[in-house]
């Protein structure tokens, strides 16, 4: 299949379990039908697709190689594709296939069908503390499954929180995502959400991280993040200089959990997940179940921001009607066959 920097872009292994007892071994974007663009990052763009042998929906994720090399961020590439296929948790967006064209990068993920959290914020502007401590929880989980694995995320924020047609969160968007260990000091995130220490292009950890949830959490609470402002220079102002400030329907613990998650000083935020689940304001929580996703959704399934199926953009099969999508760029790549028992 070839490599990028070193590194081959090949089928991603799963465990011998009933949710993995289909897959194909180095797929070809023909096995899929695209049937809508989902949206558009950086490097590329995503789409909702149907597998063709089996039915299954799911967001296929295609990068482009050459603004990858003009950026610089091939390894970035790399380190995502091994985060979502190395890193196994609940909340944290699953990737079932990952190859390479002559020009693109492609990750087939889970499909969310509830849309983001951004769309949720966008809709009802904020949400009830319940609602909050729910999502909260769930980020927390989907934190502590990267951290288990030496990774940090650095750009955690409502559009990169996904959630499913029940209100299940999941994490994804792990390209600037890094090493815990490597001690990074480069600035990277979205500036309405990044700590004073990646501002200021001190080394930075996981502490970024806790900092991201505190934004989260109090933009769930409160409609918009704690630091606005008209533009980007008042804004990193605010960031290093200002406290929060909540509005009084906020709880004294739900107060308490954000402040400490936005301390300026990293060294003075949680040292580790296990302080964030024991605050007061996930009192009464069980863990367990929530890991279980057992736990009945504070949230109105009508609420959720759903990206609705369209019908097939083309009848003919071969072809998509997006002029903007090389689609027979594709073409060249070989399928196998449908590998089962697994």
């Amino acid at each position: 299949m070839g490599n990028i920097c070193g590194h081959s872009i090949e089928k991603t292994s799963r465990p011998k379990s009933s949710s993995y007892l289909k897959y194909v071994e180095n797929p070809i974007v023909h096995d899929f039908r695209i049937l809508r663009p989902l949206g558009q990052g950086g490097f590329g763009k995503v789409f909702l697709v149907e597998q063709r042998s089996t039915k299954q929906t799911y967001a296929l994720k295609c990068i482009e190689k050459l603004m990858l090399k003009q950026k610089h961020c091939q390894n970035k590439a790399v380190m995502e594709r091994n985060i979502l296929r190395d890193v196994e948790s609940p909340f944290i967006v699953n990737l079932h296939y990952s190859f390479q064209t002559a020009s693109k990068l492609c990750l087939v993920m889970d499909y969310m069908e509830g849309g983001t959290l951004f769309s949720l914020l966008q809709k009802q502007r904020k949400i009830s503390e319940d609602q909050a401590r729910y999502f909260a929880a769930q980020i927390v989980l989907g934190l502590e499954a990267l951290h288990d694995h030496d990774i940090v995320h650095r750009d955690i924020k409502p559009e990169n929180i996904l959630l499913d047609e029940h209100g299940h969160v999941k994490l994804t968007d792990f390209n600037v995502s890094d090493k815990a260990s490597s001690n990074s000091s480069s600035y990277s995130g979205t500036i309405e959400y990044i700590p004073p220490e990646v501002i200021n292009h001190d080394i930075h950890n996981k502490q970024v991280d806790y900092w991201g949830l505190g934004v989260v959490l109090y933009e769930m609470l409160m409609g918009l993040p704690p630091f606005v402002a008209l533009n980007k220079k008042l804004l990193v102002e605010k960031i290093l200089t200002e406290e929060p400030r909540f509005g009084s329907s906020v709880s004294e613990d739900a107060k308490d959990l954000i402040l400490r998650l936005l301390k300026k000083d990293p060294k003075e935020r949680p040292s580790q997940i296990s302080e964030i689940k024991s605050h007061k304001f996930f009192s009464g929580l069980d863990w367990d179940h929530l890991l279980e996703k057992s736990w009945e959704v504070p949230t109105n399934s009508k609420d959720l921001v759903r990206t609705a199926y369209i019908s097939e953009i083309s009848n003919d099969e071969d072809e998509v009607d997006d002029p903007e999508f090389d689609y027979d760029d594709f073409d060249y790549c070989r399928t196998q066959e449908v590998l089962k028992g697994l």
